[in-house]
């Protein structure tokens, strides 16, 4: 998980197991008004792992993610505009 620089929304990973999608949601401090950021389908995924979480940048424009993929297991930086 991540938060925003102003503290009023974080940001996390939500995976799908009927379509084997993967998202990052952002959602306000308390939860609610989630939104999907973005969503990854099947080969690619995003990679949530111990050292692995969404990264929100420090003026709040911009949240990171790593993509895997599955077919080659390459990986990749995602980021999205916020």
């Amino acid at each position: 998980m991540t938060f925003s620089p102003d503290g009023k929304r974080m940001a996390f990973y939500r995976s799908n197991p009927a379509d084997r999608s993967s998202a990052i949601v952002v959602a306000s401090i308390d939860g609610g008004d989630q939104q999907e950021f973005s969503t990854k389908k099947p080969p690619e995924f995003y990679a949530p792992g111990f050292f692995v979480a969404p990264s929100w940048s420090p003026d709040g424009t911009t949240i990171a993610a790593f993509v895997r993929d599955s077919r080659t297991r390459d990986a990749f930086l995602f980021t999205g505009f916020n």
